[in-house]
């Protein structure tokens, strides 16, 4: 999640500890900010924040560990507060087979300001502890257009069932098994948190052009009518009538478009016309 002053930075290395080296643009040329950040690694993963960015900035990071160097990875903070200018957007879900995903790897070039991942990044159905998820987002974030996209733009990541199981619900799913799913996915994929501390729900803005609502549309679930917690609705509902931004994206799993004169009832539970009132409650605000 890129902001305009900071952004969160995931790496894996086998290292214990490696440093972190920061480069801005300017004009033609890449400046050395001359910061190092020293990261711990814990079984081989760490988040940290990149701090002090200047907004509407591209920026190369490079993690090195003596003489050996990861691949630099650019990204572009977002615009100021009243910053105005085309953005250019990435977006993709469902990446289950198609390896080595040339697709991701032709938008990669272009550079795009931000990356969306819309869930089903991984499709983990058969894991249940936290080493065999986190084989499943390896296998993933080295497959060769997913390294593409780190390498070129900051990513906006949320989840769907499948990076737990097939058709979770989220309170009626296994609490194990979701917190587990959940840890290896904020490992993998860098994100904020929400603003209550722990949610995936967030809003990341770009200045005066655009607002992004990051929803969980599938972790609040609970079966009886709720597609979205109240707290989630609320915030989303309050969020939208506050933003002067001139586009609000929404970023959601599954559809919110009626299909039933496609589909019927088929899987009418894994969208959003399957929780009704919710679904008009949004639509009618909105």
């Amino acid at each position: 999640d890129a902001g305009p002053d900071s952004a969160v930075f995931s790496l894996y290395s086998t290292s214990e500890a490696v440093e972190v080296r920061l480069a801005r643009a300017q004009a033609d040329d890449w400046i050395d900010t001359g910061e190092s950040i020293e990261v711990t690694l814990r079984d081989n993963r760490a988040q940290t924040m990149l701090e002090g960015l200047e907004p509407d900035t591209a920026y190369c990071v490079v993690a090195i560990d003596g003489e050996r160097r990861s691949a630099v990875s650019r990204f572009r903070t977002a615009l100021d507060s009243d910053g105005w200018r085309v953005l250019t957007i990435g977006a993709t879900s469902c990446l289950y087979s198609n390896q080595p995903w040339r697709n991701m790897s032709h938008v990669a070039a272009h550079r795009p300001d931000m990356f969306f991942f819309l869930g089903d990044t991984v499709y983990a159905d058969n894991a249940h502890t936290l080493d065999e998820y986190r084989r499943h987002w390896r296998r993933a974030l080295t497959t060769q257009g997913m390294v593409d996209v780190n390498q070129h733009t900051s990513i906006v990541a949320t989840w769907d069932d499948h990076e737990v199981v097939n058709d979770f619900e989220g309170r009626n799913a296994p609490p194990e098994r979701v917190a587990t799913a959940l840890e290896a996915f904020r490992e993998a994929m860098p994100q904020r948190t929400g603003p209550d501390g722990r949610s995936l729900w967030r809003k990341l803005s770009w200045g005066a052009t655009a607002d992004v609502f990051v929803l969980d549309s599938r972790g609040e679930r609970d079966g009886d009518g709720e597609y979205l917690s109240r707290a989630q609705m609320d915030w989303l509902k309050d969020e939208l009538s506050a933003s002067t931004a001139r586009f609000k994206l929404i970023m959601n799993s599954v559809p919110i478009t009626d299909y039933s004169a496609v589909f019927g009832v088929f899987l009418e539970r894994d969208r959003w016309s399957g929780y009704p009132d919710q679904r008009a409650e949004i639509l009618g605000h909105i």
